[in-house]
Formats: C-alpha cells, structure tokens, sequence
C-alpha cells in the first residue's frame, strides 16, 4: 500500500509503471491500494499519467484489477487501511526529511519498501527491516514488489524486525533531554 500525498514528488506513478511493469511480464500475484489525495497539486504531466492509469484500471473487471485507488483518508482511518496491506511502499522522488508513513508502517506491522535515499535509507535498513530500490527505477520496484510477495518467509523475518514504536513515557522523556 501507498499512504500520502499524490503528487509528483511523492513517486505514487513510480508505483503504477513498476505494476505495469509486472503485468506485461505476466505477474499479477499481488494488489496495491493506493491511499491519498492531493492529485489536483501534480504537474500536469503526473496528473495525467495517474488518472488514465486509474481509469484504465477501472475499467477492468475486479478479478483482474491489481491497483485500487481508495482516496483521502483521515487519521482514524490508519489502522483500517494498514490492516489491508502486508507491505507499506514510499516510492519518494526526493529525499525525505522523515518519512512520517515508515513511522505509520511500523507501528502497525507493515515492513517498507522505500527509495534507497535521504531518511527512508537511513531509516529502513535494507534486508534488515525492510527493502530499497533505486529512486525512480520503476523496474527496481517492480522486482522489490515481485520479490516481496513471492519469497518465502521475507515478510515474516523483515516484520519480525521492524524497530518497536516507543512508549509514551519515553517518547516525553525524550523531549525533556531535548529541551
């Protein structure tokens, strides 16, 4: 699953070339939702490529779909879409400052498959917790994703990594050393 803003910056047509990708080679043993909005703030170009993606989709029969678009969603919603999902995506064209969503993964399970750049890199061990792929590659993606859903055991020794979120009383601890 995709979680955040549909913009060009953010890679969500990164994600739909690397399931074309997937399709033209025959391999459709998997599903990606796509959870967000924004689409009205990206380039023109971007815009058009995820929306004639979206409506192609659409027009497929539900069995032979592999992408959906699920929309906005707020806060409370988080635990439900996660629950959907075996592996969190951020496909990002830029480097990240943070990556809020790997935060969101982890506390509920979900392992990341993220641009190999900026924070996801140094958040996201590599076949530690989690898998990179190089930034923008869609082929990249689309071997991490193929990889993800066939390999055996690779969700369960990567989830059984993930960091454990802190508690509140460290994470107030923490601010106190900082201030």
């Amino acid at each position: 699953g995709f979680f955040g803003q549909i913009v060009d910056a953010k890679g969500v047509q990164i994600i739909l070339r690397a399931v074309d990708l997937l399709r033209a080679e025959g391999f459709t043993d998997f599903a990606v939702e796509i959870n967000g909005g924004n689409i009205n703030f990206a380039s023109a170009a971007v815009r058009a490529e995820i929306e004639q993606f979206s409506e192609a989709e659409k027009q497929l029969p539900a069995g032979e779909r592999l992408v959906w678009f699920n929309g906005s969603y707020d806060t409370r919603e988080l635990r439900g879409r996660m629950a959907r999902i075996d592996w969190c995506i951020v496909p990002s064209l830029w480097w990240e400052a943070f990556a809020l969503v790997i935060s969101e993964a982890w506390m509920f399970g979900k392992p990341v498959i993220c641009s190999n750049v900026g924070a996801m890199a140094d958040r996201v061990t590599d076949q530690a917790d989690g898998l990179h792929f190089e930034m923008g590659d869609a082929a990249a993606l689309a071997r991490a994703i193929k990889r993800a859903a066939t390999e055996p055991g690779l969700w369960q020794r990567l989830a059984g990594a993930l960091p454990a979120p802190p508690s509140r009383s460290e994470m107030v601890d923490g601010f106190r050393a900082i201030y």
